[in-house]
């Protein structure tokens, strides 16, 4: 039980600090974009820590969990949601057509 502390511990201080470099620098350099790239697959061990975390009774390991899931709710929650509805058979369409073009590009 001890490893699976430290690895929620380093898990959850890990997840905190790529969080203050996006916020802080971005993608100012080329390992935090690659980073920030496949962030989406930083939170695939939550579930599990989350389970460790629970499992130890460690408030301060249910309070990082419960930023945790915040974080990646307000990240990526809203692929989750439904998608907006259709129009119905007896709207009216609106059609849009736009003509971009760069004046440096001619």
């Amino acid at each position: 039980m001890v490893v699976l502390l430290l690895v929620a511990y380093v898990y959850y201080c890990s997840l905190c600090g790529w969080v203050i470099a996006q916020v802080v620098w971005g993608d100012r350099w080329w390992w935090l974009f690659l980073l920030n790239s496949f962030a989406v697959y930083l939170f695939l061990p939550l579930p599990g820590v989350v389970v460790v975390a629970l499992l130890s009774r460690r408030p301060e390991l249910w309070a990082a969990s419960l930023l945790a899931v915040t974080l990646a709710l307000y990240r990526y929650g809203r692929l989750f949601l439904p998608k907006k509805r259709q129009a119905e058979a007896g709207e009216r369409k609106l059609t849009i057509m736009t003509y971009n073009l760069l004046g440096h590009n001619l």
